[in-house]
Protein backbone atom coordinates (compact mmCIF):
# COMPACT_ATOMS: atom_id res chain seq x y z
CA UNK A 1 0.00 0.00 0.00
CA UNK A 2 2.52 2.01 1.02
CA UNK A 3 4.55 1.76 -2.22
CA UNK A 4 1.10 2.94 -4.47
CA UNK A 5 0.88 5.98 -2.40
CA UNK A 6 4.51 6.77 -3.18
CA UNK A 7 4.29 6.33 -6.71
CA UNK A 8 1.08 8.17 -7.37
CA UNK A 9 3.06 11.11 -5.48
CA UNK A 10 6.06 11.11 -7.64
CA UNK A 11 3.28 10.54 -10.59
CA UNK A 12 1.88 14.04 -9.70
CA UNK A 13 5.24 15.83 -8.37
CA UNK A 14 6.29 15.19 -12.23
CA UNK A 15 2.92 15.85 -13.93
CA UNK A 16 3.10 19.36 -12.08
CA UNK A 17 7.10 19.88 -13.08
CA UNK A 18 6.05 19.21 -16.76
CA UNK A 19 3.55 21.48 -16.62
CA UNK A 20 5.25 24.67 -15.07
CA UNK A 21 6.28 26.21 -18.00
CA UNK A 22 2.85 26.41 -19.59
CA UNK A 23 2.04 26.75 -23.47
CA UNK A 24 4.40 28.63 -25.13
CA UNK A 25 3.31 32.18 -26.57
CA UNK A 26 3.00 32.53 -30.34
CA UNK A 27 4.22 35.66 -31.43
CA UNK A 28 1.87 38.94 -31.83
CA UNK A 29 -0.06 39.53 -34.99
CA UNK A 30 1.21 36.08 -36.22
CA UNK A 31 -1.11 33.20 -38.48
CA UNK A 32 -2.85 36.78 -40.30
CA UNK A 33 -3.65 37.27 -43.89
CA UNK A 34 -5.03 40.95 -44.51
CA UNK A 35 -4.76 40.70 -47.91
CA UNK A 36 -6.72 37.77 -48.67
CA UNK A 37 -3.87 36.78 -51.12
CA UNK A 38 -3.62 33.09 -49.44
CA UNK A 39 0.21 33.65 -47.76
CA UNK A 40 -0.14 34.96 -43.81
CA UNK A 41 2.03 37.33 -42.68
CA UNK A 42 4.01 35.36 -39.79
CA UNK A 43 4.18 31.61 -39.07
CA UNK A 44 3.03 31.13 -34.84
CA UNK A 45 5.59 28.61 -34.52
CA UNK A 46 9.05 29.70 -35.72
CA UNK A 47 7.83 33.68 -35.59
CA UNK A 48 9.24 33.99 -39.46
CA UNK A 49 7.91 36.67 -41.54
CA UNK A 50 6.44 34.95 -44.61
CA UNK A 51 4.25 37.51 -46.30
CA UNK A 52 6.30 40.39 -47.23
CA UNK A 53 3.67 42.83 -47.30
CA UNK A 54 0.60 41.43 -45.94
CA UNK A 55 -1.45 44.84 -46.98
CA UNK A 56 -0.45 44.44 -50.69
CA UNK A 57 -2.25 41.06 -52.01
CA UNK A 58 0.33 41.04 -55.39
CA UNK A 59 3.33 40.47 -52.37
CA UNK A 60 3.80 37.10 -51.11
CA UNK A 61 5.89 34.41 -51.48
CA UNK A 62 6.31 32.87 -55.23
CA UNK A 63 4.19 36.01 -56.74
CA UNK A 64 5.41 37.18 -60.19
CA UNK A 65 8.47 39.73 -59.67
CA UNK A 66 7.51 43.34 -61.88
CA UNK A 67 11.02 44.29 -62.91
CA UNK A 68 12.33 47.55 -62.04
CA UNK A 69 9.37 49.02 -60.20
CA UNK A 70 10.75 49.29 -57.05
CA UNK A 71 9.30 46.55 -55.26
CA UNK A 72 9.62 42.85 -53.63
CA UNK A 73 6.52 41.15 -54.89
CA UNK A 74 7.92 37.75 -54.30
CA UNK A 75 9.14 38.33 -51.17
CA UNK A 76 13.20 37.05 -51.66
CA UNK A 77 14.27 40.65 -50.67
CA UNK A 78 15.03 42.40 -53.93
CA UNK A 79 13.29 44.25 -56.45
CA UNK A 80 14.10 42.19 -60.15
CA UNK A 81 17.14 44.44 -61.61
CA UNK A 82 18.94 41.96 -63.90
CA UNK A 83 16.47 40.19 -66.14
CA UNK A 84 18.77 38.53 -68.24
CA UNK A 85 21.24 36.85 -65.30
CA UNK A 86 24.32 38.52 -66.60
CA UNK A 87 25.49 40.32 -63.17
CA UNK A 88 24.52 43.89 -64.29
CA UNK A 89 22.13 45.60 -62.68
CA UNK A 90 20.06 47.82 -65.59
CA UNK A 91 20.03 51.37 -65.96
CA UNK A 92 15.80 51.18 -65.46
CA UNK A 93 16.25 49.95 -61.84
CA UNK A 94 15.49 52.60 -59.50
CA UNK A 95 19.33 53.82 -57.65
CA UNK A 96 19.49 52.31 -54.07
CA UNK A 97 22.10 50.60 -52.08
CA UNK A 98 23.45 47.55 -50.94
CA UNK A 99 23.29 45.66 -47.65
CA UNK A 100 26.23 47.86 -46.68
CA UNK A 101 24.62 51.44 -47.62
CA UNK A 102 27.11 51.93 -50.49
CA UNK A 103 25.28 53.22 -53.89
CA UNK A 104 24.29 50.97 -56.55
CA UNK A 105 23.90 52.23 -60.03
CA UNK A 106 22.61 50.13 -62.74
CA UNK A 107 24.97 50.31 -65.62
CA UNK A 108 23.33 47.43 -67.98
CA UNK A 109 22.20 49.21 -70.96
CA UNK A 110 20.16 45.84 -72.37
CA UNK A 111 18.55 43.73 -70.02
CA UNK A 112 16.85 41.61 -71.86
CA UNK A 113 20.74 39.87 -73.40
CA UNK A 114 23.09 38.65 -71.51
CA UNK A 115 25.53 39.42 -73.95
CA UNK A 116 25.45 43.31 -73.68
CA UNK A 117 26.82 45.27 -70.59
CA UNK A 118 29.51 47.44 -70.30
CA UNK A 119 32.79 45.09 -69.87
CA UNK A 120 31.63 43.01 -72.97
CA UNK A 121 34.05 43.50 -75.94
CA UNK A 122 32.34 45.28 -78.84
CA UNK A 123 31.87 44.06 -82.25
CA UNK A 124 32.56 47.00 -84.65
CA UNK A 125 29.79 47.57 -87.27
CA UNK A 126 27.42 45.39 -86.51
CA UNK A 127 24.71 48.25 -85.03
CA UNK A 128 24.82 47.24 -81.29
CA UNK A 129 26.17 48.72 -78.16
CA UNK A 130 27.77 45.75 -76.68
CA UNK A 131 29.58 47.46 -74.14
CA UNK A 132 27.01 50.53 -73.56
CA UNK A 133 29.62 53.03 -74.43
CA UNK A 134 26.29 54.91 -75.85
CA UNK A 135 26.43 54.12 -79.56
CA UNK A 136 28.03 51.49 -81.64
CA UNK A 137 31.48 51.12 -82.32
CA UNK A 138 32.05 51.43 -86.52
CA UNK A 139 35.14 51.18 -88.43
CA UNK A 140 35.60 54.89 -89.20
CA UNK A 141 36.33 55.07 -85.57
CA UNK A 142 39.76 53.39 -85.77
CA UNK A 143 41.35 54.16 -89.34
CA UNK A 144 44.59 52.93 -88.42
CA UNK A 145 43.81 49.79 -86.91
CA UNK A 146 45.68 50.52 -83.61
CA UNK A 147 42.86 49.39 -81.44
CA UNK A 148 42.53 52.82 -79.82
CA UNK A 149 39.10 54.75 -80.93
CA UNK A 150 39.07 58.28 -82.37
CA UNK A 151 39.21 61.65 -80.35
CA UNK A 152 35.60 61.77 -82.69
CA UNK A 153 34.14 59.00 -81.80
CA UNK A 154 34.11 59.40 -78.17
CA UNK A 155 38.34 57.88 -77.40
CA UNK A 156 41.47 58.78 -76.64
CA UNK A 157 43.66 57.94 -79.90
CA UNK A 158 44.92 61.85 -81.04
CA UNK A 159 45.64 60.78 -84.63
CA UNK A 160 43.47 57.70 -85.87
CA UNK A 161 45.61 58.20 -89.35
CA UNK A 162 49.09 56.77 -87.65
CA UNK A 163 49.12 53.12 -85.85
CA UNK A 164 52.17 54.22 -84.00
CA UNK A 165 50.31 57.79 -82.06
CA UNK A 166 47.87 56.15 -79.48
CA UNK A 167 47.87 56.50 -75.78
CA UNK A 168 50.58 54.46 -74.25
CA UNK A 169 53.05 54.00 -77.41
CA UNK A 170 56.87 54.86 -77.31
CA UNK A 171 57.53 58.53 -77.64
CA UNK A 172 60.28 59.93 -79.81
CA UNK A 173 62.58 62.89 -78.04
CA UNK A 174 61.81 66.21 -80.23
CA UNK A 175 60.02 65.27 -83.47
CA UNK A 176 57.16 67.40 -82.90
CA UNK A 177 54.96 64.59 -82.31
CA UNK A 178 52.76 63.26 -79.91
CA UNK A 179 53.09 60.08 -80.04
CA UNK A 180 51.65 58.91 -76.50
CA UNK A 181 48.48 61.39 -76.98
CA UNK A 182 49.65 63.12 -73.52
CA UNK A 183 49.19 66.50 -75.11
CA UNK A 184 52.62 67.19 -75.84
CA UNK A 185 55.81 66.11 -77.52
CA UNK A 186 58.27 64.60 -75.48
CA UNK A 187 61.01 66.88 -75.09
CA UNK A 188 64.96 66.13 -74.46
CA UNK A 189 66.51 67.88 -71.71
CA UNK A 190 69.17 70.01 -73.55
CA UNK A 191 69.64 73.58 -73.47
CA UNK A 192 67.00 76.05 -75.38
CA UNK A 193 67.97 79.23 -77.42
CA UNK A 194 65.76 82.11 -77.46
CA UNK A 195 63.80 82.75 -80.76
CA UNK A 196 62.42 80.42 -83.48
CA UNK A 197 60.10 77.56 -82.11
CA UNK A 198 61.03 73.82 -81.96
CA UNK A 199 59.75 70.99 -79.90
CA UNK A 200 56.09 71.33 -78.50
CA UNK A 201 56.01 75.34 -79.74
CA UNK A 202 59.08 75.53 -77.27
CA UNK A 203 62.24 77.43 -78.44
CA UNK A 204 64.20 75.42 -80.50
CA UNK A 205 66.90 73.62 -78.97
CA UNK A 206 70.59 73.26 -79.49
CA UNK A 207 73.16 70.96 -78.57
CA UNK A 208 75.64 71.51 -75.53
CA UNK A 209 79.06 72.19 -77.89
CA UNK A 210 76.46 75.08 -79.63
CA UNK A 211 75.70 76.83 -76.26
CA UNK A 212 79.08 76.70 -75.06
CA UNK A 213 79.81 78.35 -78.33
CA UNK A 214 77.08 81.45 -78.12
CA UNK A 215 78.65 81.86 -74.46
CA UNK A 216 82.22 82.56 -75.13
CA UNK A 217 81.76 84.52 -78.30
CA UNK A 218 79.58 86.89 -75.52
CA UNK A 219 82.03 86.84 -72.43
CA UNK A 220 84.64 88.13 -75.44
CA UNK A 221 82.04 90.95 -76.57
CA UNK A 222 81.70 91.98 -73.35
CA UNK A 223 86.16 92.55 -72.63
CA UNK A 224 85.85 94.00 -75.59
CA UNK A 225 84.39 96.52 -74.72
Amino acid sequence: MSRFILLFMLSGAAFAGGSSSGPVSPPAECGEDADEDGSINRDCQTGAEIDCDDADPDSFPGATEVPYDGIDQDCDGYDLCDVDGDGFLSVECPDGEDVNGNPVVGTDCDDADANIHPYVEEVIDDGVDQDCSGADQTAACDLDNDGFTALSCGGDDCDDGDASVHPGADEIEDDGIDQDCDGIDFCAAVAWVQGGLGCAGLPSPMTGLTALALAGAALLTRRRR
